[in-house]
C-alpha cells in the first residue's frame, strides 16, 4: 500500500459554481444510516451554501491510497478494510487541516467522516452536544459538493470501488480547507 497526497486550489464561487449539486447531494445523504445520527452530517439547522460562500479559496487535498497486485486479490470483510484504510487516512489528514485552520484563524477544514468518539455512538441521536466540537469537521461532500467529479477534473483520477469483494487499485478521499487567507503552497503539503 502506497499513500500518496496531491493539492489544488481553486476560487471558491468557481468551486460552488461547478462542483455543488446541493439536491442531488441532499438526497443521498438521506439514504446513509448516518444522516440525521450524526452532528457532522446532515440534516443541518444552517445554510451550507452562506457557510462556505464567504471564503474567496478552496485549498483540496486529495489523499490516494494504492495497492499492490497482491494486496488487490484480498477477500474478507471489504468494509473492515476499508474502515481500516480510512481511520489511517483520517490519521493523517485530520491533524493536518486542524493545523491549518490553527494557523490560519477563520478557516473552515473538511475532513472525512467523523471518527472522533471511536466505537461510541455520536451524541446526536441522544440530544446531547457533540463530545469534541473543537475537532470535529463536517465532509465536504455533506455541504452538496460532488468528489467523484471533483476527483476526476480537478486531480484527474476517478473514483474506484471494489468489485466482488476485492480492492481496486486505488482509494481516492478528498478533503478540503476554505479560508481568505494567501497561504503559501509549502503549508499546503501532508507530512504524515
Amino acid at each position: 500500500m502506497n499513500i500518496t497526497h496531491f493539492t489544488r486550489s481553486l476560487k471558491t464561487a468557481d468551486y460552488i459554481s461547478s462542483y455543488r449539486d446541493a439536491e442531488r447531494f441532499a438526497q443521498l445523504c438521506r439514504q446513509c444510516p448516518r444522516y440525521g445520527a450524526t452532528w457532522h452530517c446532515p440534516p443541518y439547522d444552517f445554510d451550507t451554501l452562506d457557510t462556505v460562500s464567504k471564503f474567496s479559496t478552496v485549498h483540496l487535498f486529495a489523499t490516494k491510497v494504492d495497492f499492490a497486485l497482491s494486496e488487490r486479490g484480498l477477500y474478507g470483510n471489504t468494509q473492515k478494510i476499508y474502515g481500516d484504510i480510512m481511520q489511517l487516512v483520517w490519521e493523517q489528514t485530520h491533524p493536518f487541516l486542524i493545523g491549518l485552520e490553527k494557523k490560519f484563524p477563520d478557516s473552515m477544514a473538511f475532513d472525512m467522516a467523523c471518527r472522533l468518539c471511536g466505537n461510541e455512538p455520536c451524541t446526536r441521536k441522544s440530544g446531547k452536544p457533540c463530545r469534541h466540537p473543537d475537532q470535529a469537521r463536517h465532509s465536504i461532500e455533506s455541504f452538496g459538493f460532488d468528489i467523484g467529479l471533483t476527483a476526476k477534473q480537478v486531480f484527474g483520477t476517478e473514483l474506484l470501488w471494489s468489485k466482488d469483494g476485492s480492492l481496486p487499485q486505488y482509494l481516492m478521499f478528498i478533503t478540503a480547507l476554505f479560508t481568505n487567507h494567501d497561504i503559501p503552497q509549502r503549508e499546503l503539503i501532508i507530512n504524515p
